[in-house]
């Protein structure tokens, strides 16, 4: 039958008990028959008694299967599952400080934007303030032109009414802008320059130089032109709200961007399909018809068609804008014009 691990030392040292006992036992009997010699009666020691033993620790039952291991090693163990086990404690705490500092330079860059705010509004008081004082020159005028108009009632004519054309000024919104990106006070232009401190707040592009504008556009006609000049590199169109402003993504319409783009002398329509024009467009007129699923682009001082998106539209569109380095042209800017709103009548209004 084999003997378990240690069995055959712990046999060894019992032997070596009873050698021990019996010497002992022989010694007492020796000591009473010859009291004259005790010295040569003693027992002594076998050297075998103190050499190290090496005993091989067996354990039973439920310890059967345990691995034993240096304490050092079970240290450096449980180093590495802490440091395993703290990892997605510290990525969260990280992430959270994080955060935290981004809301804290939106909040620094808010008290900013409020005094430039204030700032713009005392200029446009100041500027309705000093029109309505030259508003009262004209009232001796005014007050005769009432009293000629009751003389007798005028008479309707046709052409009278502005047709309803849904021209949207556009303003731009600084806090979609790219760090990249520079806007004047009125937020009708933008250009491209060095890169500024700004915060990163979720609606702000970072991949790419682009501003959408203020507001967007879930239904309706809408209409509006940019001027462009000569500059060299420009994307103008649409976006939707969920397009992605941080990560790379091409300006097209399966990224939820419809555009007209310039780039290296060509045309296109930002999927890649080139755009023929036989001259360089100076202002461009973006119309949009959202019912209908159609963006289209005109040259405003031809009036000639240049290219329309067609599409289904589920989302709320905003204008967007992307602009390149403008080298050595002049325009360094691409701008948004401003309506200028003239009436026209036809016939005689006169009494």
């Amino acid at each position: 039958m084999r003997s378990l691990p240690g069995e055959q030392d712990k046999a060894a040292l019992s032997a070596q008990g009873r050698s021990m006992s019996g010497a002992a036992n022989a010694s007492k009997t020796s000591g009473d028959t010859n009291s004259a010699h005790p010295e040569d009666l003693s027992v002594q020691p076998s050297l075998q008694m103190f050499q190290p033993q090496t005993i091989e620790v067996s354990f039973l039952g439920e310890h059967w299967n345990h691995k034993v291991v240096p304490v050092e090693q079970a240290v450096s163990d449980l180093k590495d599952q802490l440091k395993s086990d703290l990892k997605p404690v510290q990525d969260k705490r990280d992430k959270y400080e994080e955060v935290e500092k981004t809301y804290n330079e939106m909040i620094e860059h808010s008290k900013k934007q409020l005094l430039s705010t204030e700032k713009q509004i005392r200029a446009e008081f100041n500027k309705l303030h000093k029109f309505l004082k030259e508003e009262e020159n004209y009232k001796p005028t005014q007050t005769r032109a009432r009293a000629q108009s009751s003389l007798s009632d005028p008479q309707l004519v046709s052409g009278a009414l502005i047709d309803e054309v849904h021209f949207s000024p556009v303003i731009l919104d600084p806090n979609t802008a790219d760090p990249r990106l520079y806007l004047p006070d009125d937020l009708t232009s933008v250009r491209l320059g060095d890169t500024k401190q700004l915060p990163g707040n979720p609606e702000r592009h970072t991949k790419y130089p682009t501003v959408l504008g203020s507001e967007g556009f879930s239904s309706g006609k809408h209409s509006w032109e940019v001027e462009v000049g000569d500059h060299p590199d420009w994307y103008v169109g649409l976006a939707k709200e969920s397009a992605d402003r941080k990560r790379a993504c091409p300006a097209s319409p399966d990224s939820g961007i419809w555009c007209l783009e310039y780039r290296r002398g060509k045309y296109t329509d930002g999927s890649g399909r080139t755009v023929t024009e036989k001259k360089s467009l100076q202002k461009i007129r973006v119309k949009l018809n959202y019912e209908r699923g159609e963006l289209s682009f005109h040259d405003s001082e031809d009036k000639i068609h240049i290219y329309t998106h067609r599409d289904t539209f589920t989302e709320k569109l905003f204008p967007y804008f992307s602009i390149g380095d403008s080298g050595d042209a002049k325009t360094t800017d691409i701008k948004i014009c401003q309506p200028e709103i003239s009436l026209s009548y036809s016939g005689d209004m006169s009494v």
